[in-house]
Protein backbone atom coordinates (compact mmCIF):
# COMPACT_ATOMS: atom_id res chain seq x y z
CA UNK A 1 0.00 0.00 0.00
CA UNK A 2 1.41 3.37 -0.99
CA UNK A 3 1.53 6.33 1.35
CA UNK A 4 -0.99 8.18 -0.82
CA UNK A 5 -3.66 5.47 -0.27
CA UNK A 6 -3.50 5.38 3.53
CA UNK A 7 -6.53 7.66 3.93
CA UNK A 8 -8.68 5.86 1.34
CA UNK A 9 -11.40 3.50 2.68
CA UNK A 10 -10.82 -0.20 2.07
CA UNK A 11 -13.13 -2.27 -0.12
CA UNK A 12 -14.29 -4.26 2.94
CA UNK A 13 -15.25 -1.11 4.83
CA UNK A 14 -17.12 0.24 1.81
CA UNK A 15 -19.04 -3.03 1.40
CA UNK A 16 -19.88 -3.06 5.12
CA UNK A 17 -21.19 0.50 4.95
CA UNK A 18 -23.36 -0.42 1.98
CA UNK A 19 -24.80 -3.44 3.78
CA UNK A 20 -25.58 -1.34 6.87
CA UNK A 21 -27.22 1.31 4.71
CA UNK A 22 -29.20 -1.36 2.86
CA UNK A 23 -30.34 -2.99 6.11
CA UNK A 24 -31.59 0.38 7.31
CA UNK A 25 -33.79 0.84 4.26
CA UNK A 26 -37.53 0.52 5.05
CA UNK A 27 -38.23 -0.42 1.44
CA UNK A 28 -35.94 -3.45 1.75
CA UNK A 29 -37.84 -4.69 4.81
CA UNK A 30 -41.18 -4.23 3.05
CA UNK A 31 -39.91 -6.14 0.01
CA UNK A 32 -38.55 -8.92 2.24
CA UNK A 33 -41.89 -9.15 4.02
CA UNK A 34 -43.71 -9.42 0.68
CA UNK A 35 -41.40 -12.23 -0.46
CA UNK A 36 -41.86 -14.10 2.84
CA UNK A 37 -45.65 -13.70 2.65
CA UNK A 38 -45.74 -14.94 -0.96
CA UNK A 39 -43.63 -17.96 -0.01
CA UNK A 40 -45.87 -18.74 2.98
CA UNK A 41 -49.03 -18.47 0.85
CA UNK A 42 -47.55 -20.63 -1.90
CA UNK A 43 -46.40 -23.50 0.33
CA UNK A 44 -48.72 -26.11 1.81
CA UNK A 45 -48.44 -25.21 5.49
CA UNK A 46 -50.14 -26.85 8.47
CA UNK A 47 -50.85 -24.66 11.48
CA UNK A 48 -52.40 -25.63 14.85
CA UNK A 49 -55.74 -23.84 14.67
CA UNK A 50 -57.13 -22.59 17.96
CA UNK A 51 -60.70 -22.73 19.27
CA UNK A 52 -61.78 -19.34 17.85
CA UNK A 53 -61.39 -20.05 14.13
CA UNK A 54 -65.00 -19.12 13.35
CA UNK A 55 -64.03 -15.64 12.12
CA UNK A 56 -61.79 -17.28 9.55
CA UNK A 57 -64.65 -19.54 8.43
CA UNK A 58 -66.79 -16.44 7.85
CA UNK A 59 -64.17 -15.08 5.46
CA UNK A 60 -63.89 -18.38 3.63
CA UNK A 61 -67.67 -18.45 3.19
CA UNK A 62 -67.55 -14.88 1.82
CA UNK A 63 -64.77 -15.86 -0.61
CA UNK A 64 -66.95 -18.66 -1.98
CA UNK A 65 -69.95 -16.35 -2.33
CA UNK A 66 -67.89 -13.66 -4.10
CA UNK A 67 -66.64 -16.34 -6.47
CA UNK A 68 -70.30 -17.12 -7.24
CA UNK A 69 -70.92 -13.46 -8.09
CA UNK A 70 -72.56 -12.33 -4.85
CA UNK A 71 -71.82 -8.94 -3.26
CA UNK A 72 -71.21 -8.49 0.50
CA UNK A 73 -73.96 -6.68 2.41
CA UNK A 74 -76.22 -6.80 -0.64
CA UNK A 75 -76.52 -10.48 -1.55
CA UNK A 76 -75.52 -11.93 1.82
CA UNK A 77 -75.14 -10.74 5.39
CA UNK A 78 -71.67 -9.35 6.15
CA UNK A 79 -70.84 -8.28 9.71
CA UNK A 80 -68.18 -5.82 8.51
CA UNK A 81 -67.22 -3.96 5.35
CA UNK A 82 -66.51 -5.66 2.03
CA UNK A 83 -62.84 -4.81 1.46
CA UNK A 84 -61.45 -7.57 3.68
CA UNK A 85 -63.60 -10.15 1.92
CA UNK A 86 -62.51 -8.96 -1.52
CA UNK A 87 -58.88 -8.99 -0.40
CA UNK A 88 -59.25 -12.58 0.81
CA UNK A 89 -60.92 -13.51 -2.50
CA UNK A 90 -58.02 -11.94 -4.42
CA UNK A 91 -55.40 -13.83 -2.42
CA UNK A 92 -57.41 -17.05 -2.75
CA UNK A 93 -57.42 -16.56 -6.52
CA UNK A 94 -53.66 -15.91 -6.59
CA UNK A 95 -52.74 -18.61 -4.06
CA UNK A 96 -55.35 -21.41 -4.19
CA UNK A 97 -53.30 -23.65 -1.86
CA UNK A 98 -52.72 -21.00 0.83
CA UNK A 99 -53.21 -21.82 4.49
CA UNK A 100 -56.63 -20.31 5.35
CA UNK A 101 -55.55 -18.61 8.56
CA UNK A 102 -52.65 -16.80 6.88
CA UNK A 103 -54.75 -15.98 3.82
CA UNK A 104 -57.41 -14.22 5.88
CA UNK A 105 -54.90 -12.51 8.15
CA UNK A 106 -53.04 -11.07 5.15
CA UNK A 107 -56.16 -10.20 3.14
CA UNK A 108 -55.49 -6.48 3.55
CA UNK A 109 -51.80 -6.53 2.61
CA UNK A 110 -52.43 -5.63 -1.08
CA UNK A 111 -53.84 -2.31 0.14
CA UNK A 112 -51.87 -1.78 3.36
CA UNK A 113 -48.32 -2.35 2.11
CA UNK A 114 -48.43 0.23 -0.74
CA UNK A 115 -49.77 2.83 1.70
CA UNK A 116 -47.06 1.88 4.21
CA UNK A 117 -44.42 2.20 1.47
CA UNK A 118 -45.59 5.75 0.69
CA UNK A 119 -45.43 6.60 4.40
CA UNK A 120 -41.95 5.10 4.74
CA UNK A 121 -40.62 6.90 1.66
CA UNK A 122 -41.89 10.27 2.89
CA UNK A 123 -40.54 9.87 6.42
CA UNK A 124 -37.27 8.34 5.18
CA UNK A 125 -36.49 11.49 3.22
CA UNK A 126 -36.17 13.29 6.58
CA UNK A 127 -35.00 10.47 8.87
CA UNK A 128 -34.34 6.91 7.77
CA UNK A 129 -34.06 5.53 11.35
CA UNK A 130 -37.46 7.02 12.18
CA UNK A 131 -39.01 5.46 9.07
CA UNK A 132 -37.50 2.10 9.99
CA UNK A 133 -38.81 2.42 13.55
CA UNK A 134 -42.31 2.99 12.16
CA UNK A 135 -42.30 0.20 9.56
CA UNK A 136 -40.77 -2.67 11.55
CA UNK A 137 -43.54 -2.78 14.23
CA UNK A 138 -46.19 -2.59 11.50
CA UNK A 139 -44.68 -5.59 9.71
CA UNK A 140 -44.32 -7.46 12.99
CA UNK A 141 -47.96 -6.90 13.95
CA UNK A 142 -49.09 -7.92 10.46
CA UNK A 143 -46.97 -11.06 10.33
CA UNK A 144 -48.87 -13.70 12.30
CA UNK A 145 -52.51 -14.08 13.42
CA UNK A 146 -51.66 -14.57 17.10
CA UNK A 147 -53.47 -12.63 19.82
CA UNK A 148 -51.54 -11.21 22.75
CA UNK A 149 -53.80 -12.77 25.39
CA UNK A 150 -54.89 -16.35 25.83
CA UNK A 151 -58.59 -17.12 25.68
CA UNK A 152 -58.15 -20.87 26.07
CA UNK A 153 -55.32 -23.01 27.50
CA UNK A 154 -54.34 -24.33 24.07
CA UNK A 155 -51.68 -22.85 21.80
CA UNK A 156 -52.52 -22.12 18.22
CA UNK A 157 -53.34 -19.60 15.54
CA UNK A 158 -56.79 -18.69 16.81
CA UNK A 159 -57.81 -16.36 13.95
CA UNK A 160 -60.04 -14.40 16.31
CA UNK A 161 -61.21 -10.92 15.22
CA UNK A 162 -59.38 -10.68 11.89
CA UNK A 163 -61.30 -7.52 10.97
CA UNK A 164 -60.25 -5.88 14.25
CA UNK A 165 -56.65 -6.81 13.47
CA UNK A 166 -56.97 -5.19 10.04
CA UNK A 167 -58.45 -2.04 11.58
CA UNK A 168 -55.63 -1.86 14.15
CA UNK A 169 -52.99 -1.98 11.38
CA UNK A 170 -54.75 0.75 9.42
CA UNK A 171 -55.08 2.95 12.52
CA UNK A 172 -51.37 2.44 13.22
CA UNK A 173 -50.57 3.71 9.71
CA UNK A 174 -53.00 6.62 10.12
CA UNK A 175 -51.46 7.70 13.44
CA UNK A 176 -47.95 7.48 11.97
CA UNK A 177 -49.08 9.58 9.01
CA UNK A 178 -50.63 12.27 11.20
CA UNK A 179 -47.63 12.44 13.54
CA UNK A 180 -44.61 12.08 11.31
CA UNK A 181 -45.45 12.94 7.70
CA UNK A 182 -44.86 16.57 6.67
CA UNK A 183 -48.01 18.49 5.86
CA UNK A 184 -48.83 18.65 2.17
CA UNK A 185 -50.73 17.02 -0.66
CA UNK A 186 -49.10 13.64 -0.15
CA UNK A 187 -50.10 13.51 3.51
CA UNK A 188 -53.64 14.64 2.66
CA UNK A 189 -53.99 11.96 0.00
CA UNK A 190 -52.63 9.29 2.33
CA UNK A 191 -55.06 10.28 5.09
CA UNK A 192 -57.94 10.12 2.59
CA UNK A 193 -56.84 6.69 1.35
CA UNK A 194 -56.50 5.31 4.88
CA UNK A 195 -59.89 6.69 5.92
CA UNK A 196 -61.55 5.19 2.84
CA UNK A 197 -59.90 1.85 3.55
CA UNK A 198 -61.05 1.98 7.18
CA UNK A 199 -64.60 2.69 6.05
CA UNK A 200 -64.57 -0.28 3.67
CA UNK A 201 -63.09 -2.60 6.32
CA UNK A 202 -65.18 -1.69 9.39
CA UNK A 203 -67.27 1.38 10.09
CA UNK A 204 -66.13 1.63 13.72
CA UNK A 205 -62.55 1.88 12.47
CA UNK A 206 -63.54 4.85 10.29
CA UNK A 207 -65.22 6.51 13.29
CA UNK A 208 -62.05 6.06 15.35
CA UNK A 209 -59.98 7.39 12.46
CA UNK A 210 -62.19 10.48 12.23
CA UNK A 211 -61.59 11.17 15.93
CA UNK A 212 -57.84 10.87 15.39
CA UNK A 213 -58.01 13.28 12.46
CA UNK A 214 -59.95 15.71 14.67
CA UNK A 215 -57.27 15.51 17.35
CA UNK A 216 -54.61 16.12 14.69
CA UNK A 217 -56.42 19.29 13.59
CA UNK A 218 -56.61 20.57 17.17
CA UNK A 219 -52.93 19.76 17.73
CA UNK A 220 -51.88 21.56 14.58
CA UNK A 221 -50.61 18.45 12.82
CA UNK A 222 -53.21 18.77 10.05
CA UNK A 223 -54.68 21.92 8.58
CA UNK A 224 -58.45 22.18 8.51
CA UNK A 225 -58.31 22.78 4.76
CA UNK A 226 -56.34 19.58 4.26
CA UNK A 227 -58.77 17.65 6.45
CA UNK A 228 -61.70 18.93 4.38
CA UNK A 229 -59.90 17.95 1.17
CA UNK A 230 -59.18 14.49 2.60
CA UNK A 231 -62.82 14.08 3.63
CA UNK A 232 -63.96 15.11 0.16
CA UNK A 233 -61.57 12.67 -1.51
CA UNK A 234 -62.71 9.88 0.83
CA UNK A 235 -66.37 10.61 0.10
CA UNK A 236 -65.63 10.66 -3.62
CA UNK A 237 -63.93 7.29 -3.34
CA UNK A 238 -66.99 5.87 -1.61
CA UNK A 239 -69.20 7.10 -4.44
CA UNK A 240 -66.96 5.39 -6.98
CA UNK A 241 -67.44 2.11 -5.12
CA UNK A 242 -71.08 1.07 -5.70
CA UNK A 243 -71.28 -1.34 -2.77
CA UNK A 244 -69.74 1.05 -0.19
CA UNK A 245 -73.20 1.87 1.14
CA UNK A 246 -73.53 -1.68 2.42
CA UNK A 247 -70.30 -1.39 4.42
CA UNK A 248 -72.00 0.94 6.89
CA UNK A 249 -75.40 -0.73 6.89
CA UNK A 250 -75.09 -4.25 8.27
CA UNK A 251 -78.60 -3.76 9.66
CA UNK A 252 -79.98 -4.76 6.27
CA UNK A 253 -79.97 -8.33 7.52
CA UNK A 254 -80.36 -7.55 11.22
CA UNK A 255 -82.89 -9.11 13.51
CA UNK A 256 -81.26 -11.61 15.80
CA UNK A 257 -78.80 -14.36 15.14
CA UNK A 258 -78.95 -15.39 11.50
CA UNK A 259 -78.82 -18.94 10.28
CA UNK A 260 -78.30 -18.86 6.53
CA UNK A 261 -79.81 -21.71 4.56
CA UNK A 262 -79.26 -22.47 0.93
CA UNK A 263 -82.10 -22.89 -1.52
CA UNK A 264 -82.26 -25.10 -4.58
CA UNK A 265 -80.50 -22.51 -6.73
CA UNK A 266 -77.64 -22.04 -4.24
CA UNK A 267 -78.87 -18.67 -2.95
CA UNK A 268 -78.78 -18.07 0.80
CA UNK A 269 -81.73 -16.84 2.84
CA UNK A 270 -82.55 -16.37 6.50
CA UNK A 271 -84.10 -19.53 7.89
CA UNK A 272 -85.36 -17.86 11.08
CA UNK A 273 -87.35 -15.10 9.38
CA UNK A 274 -87.94 -16.89 6.10
CA UNK A 275 -86.66 -13.84 4.24
CA UNK A 276 -85.74 -13.93 0.62
CA UNK A 277 -82.12 -13.24 -0.38
CA UNK A 278 -80.97 -9.64 -0.63
CA UNK A 279 -80.78 -9.21 -4.38
CA UNK A 280 -79.71 -6.21 -6.35
CA UNK A 281 -82.50 -4.22 -7.93
CA UNK A 282 -83.48 -5.52 -11.35
CA UNK A 283 -84.95 -3.45 -14.20
CA UNK A 284 -88.72 -3.26 -14.54
CA UNK A 285 -90.13 -6.14 -16.53
CA UNK A 286 -87.06 -8.35 -15.96
CA UNK A 287 -88.45 -11.78 -15.08
CA UNK A 288 -85.21 -13.75 -15.17
CA UNK A 289 -85.09 -14.26 -11.41
CA UNK A 290 -88.75 -15.14 -10.92
CA UNK A 291 -88.32 -18.95 -11.03
CA UNK A 292 -85.51 -18.85 -8.47
CA UNK A 293 -87.49 -16.52 -6.19
CA UNK A 294 -90.52 -18.77 -6.43
CA UNK A 295 -88.45 -21.80 -5.43
CA UNK A 296 -86.87 -19.87 -2.57
CA UNK A 297 -90.30 -18.76 -1.37
CA UNK A 298 -91.51 -22.36 -1.31
CA UNK A 299 -88.36 -23.44 0.54
CA UNK A 300 -88.83 -20.63 3.08
CA UNK A 301 -92.43 -21.71 3.67
CA UNK A 302 -91.26 -25.26 4.29
CA UNK A 303 -88.66 -24.06 6.78
CA UNK A 304 -91.25 -21.97 8.64
CA UNK A 305 -93.50 -25.01 8.83
CA UNK A 306 -90.60 -27.02 10.19
CA UNK A 307 -89.88 -24.39 12.88
CA UNK A 308 -93.52 -24.43 13.92
CA UNK A 309 -93.42 -28.19 14.19
CA UNK A 310 -90.47 -27.91 16.59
Amino acid sequence: MSIGNLGAPSATATLGDRLVRLAGSPGLWIAAFVLAAVAALTLKLRLPLGPNAWDTAVYLDAVQRIRMGQVPSLDFFAPVGPLGYYGAALLDWLFPLAQPMLLVNWALLPVLLPLAAILAASVSARSRPLALALILPLLLFAALPINLHGLYPMPGFDGYGNYNRHVALLLYALIATLLFMPRGRLATGLVAALMLTLFLVKITGAVTGALLVGYAILAGRLRLRDAVLAAGAEAGGRRLYPQARGAARPEQAAGGRHRLHRGEDGAAFDGMAGALPHRRARPAGDRRFLPDERRNRLSAQGLRAGHRGL
